[in-house]
């Protein structure tokens, strides 16, 4: 009578399965592995949102490079366009320009999900410019002073200029690295790591002079 019983409650109290089952080795690693790849999910869609919402002019050398063909180059993806120059390359809608001079008037949040973002990484991670990380979370990446336009103008124009020695070197190198299959860039291990060559939004003419050695497209 008393093993009965004692079933009974085992029943009950554990759902047909011993109580010290429930916590074996394999369930915790489960529950890891699931945290983990919800942790992932959730900086890859930060980061594929980020770019398919970012349109406008992030840099303020649009209007020259626009004259040099950027609009028209097959060297850069419709994404790259859109990002750095949408509004000069007329790929803005109405509604997202509107967005866009709304949120840069006032230093606010224009994403709900900018605590979340910030927390995996968004205000300090270089992948993202100054001018993005304003547009959509200014005040939680701490962007907001008196002087935002300024500064933010002020960095644009450091991050325009380099973009733009980036250029000029491209075009100067473009000979010597189809010639000699090196990397050109010093950080393409991580870019590597980070995606860089399975990265659709870069061309392979772009992988192969600034990564081509990592890129294994020699």
């Amino acid at each position: 009578m008393y093993s009965i019983l004692r079933k009974i409650k085992t029943k009950k109290g554990c759902k047909f399965v011993p109580c010290h089952d429930r916590n074996t080795p394999s369930s915790t690693r489960f529950r890891v592995i699931r945290t983990i790849m919800l942790f992932l999910s959730a900086l890859l869609s930060t980061t594929l949102f980020v770019f398919a919402n970012a349109c406008g002019d992030s840099s303020s050398s649009c209007s020259s490079w626009v004259k040099n063909g950027f609009c028209s180059s097959k060297f850069y993806t419709s994404a790259q366009k859109t990002a750095y120059c949408g509004t000069s390359c007329n790929l803005c809608g109405s509604a997202t320009t509107a967005t866009t001079a709304a949120s840069s008037s006032s230093c606010t949040d224009a994403q709900s999900a900018c605590t979340s973002w910030a927390a995996n990484g968004f205000c300090t991670n270089s992948f993202y410019t100054v001018a993005v990380r304003t547009q959509y979370c200014a005040k939680t990446c701490n962007l907001c002073t008196e002087t935002t336009a300024s500064s933010s103008d002020s960095t644009d124009s450091s991050d325009s200029t380099d973009d733009s020695s980036d250029t000029t070197a491209a075009s100067a190198t473009t000979t010597t690295a189809a010639t000699s299959c090196t990397d050109s860039a010093s950080a393409c291990s991580s870019w590597v790591a980070n995606g860089y060559c399975t990265n659709s939004f870069y061309t392979d003419a772009q992988r192969k002079l600034y990564c081509a050695k990592s890129c294994n497209l020699c």
